[in-house]
C-alpha cells in the first residue's frame, strides 16, 4: 500500500515543479488552475488558454519525469482542444500527441 502513496508523492512533485510558472486557466482573481490529477488512476490533465503555454507545461512535465525515471506514455496521452485558433499538432519527444474531439453539448 505504500507503493503507490509514494509514487503519488513524487509525481505530484514533478507536476508542482513543472507548473512553477501560472500559465493554466484563470479560476479567482488571484489564483490559476494548472492541472487536474485523479487520485485512483495516473491520469493528469493540463489546462492552459495558448498553445505556447500547453506546450511550455508538457515540455517542463517530460522533463522533471525524466529526472525521476519516469516516462510519458506517448500512445496514452492525448490531447483535447475547445474552439482551437490553430490545429498545430504537438510533439513530445518527436512523437505527435493524438487529438481527440470534445462535445460540449451531448
Amino acid at each position: 500500500m505504500l507503493s503507490p502513496l509514494l509514487f503519488n508523492i513524487v509525481l505530484d512533485t514533478a507536476l508542482a515543479k513543472a507548473t512553477d510558472t501560472p500559465r493554466g486557466i484563470r479560476w479567482t482573481l488571484t489564483d490559476r488552475l494548472e492541472d487536474l490529477d485523479y487520485a485512483d488512476d495516473i491520469l493528469v490533465c493540463l489546462l492552459a488558454h495558448t498553445f505556447n503555454d500547453i506546450r511550455t507545461k508538457l515540455q517542463r512535465l517530460q522533463q522533471e519525469t525524466a529526472k525521476i525515471g519516469l516516462k510519458i506514455n506517448i500512445s496514452k496521452t492525448k490531447e483535447m482542444r475547445i474552439h482551437p485558433p490553430n490545429n498545430k499538432p504537438f510533439l513530445l519527444s518527436d512523437q505527435q500527441i493524438e487529438q481527440v474531439t470534445v462535445s460540449l453539448f451531448g
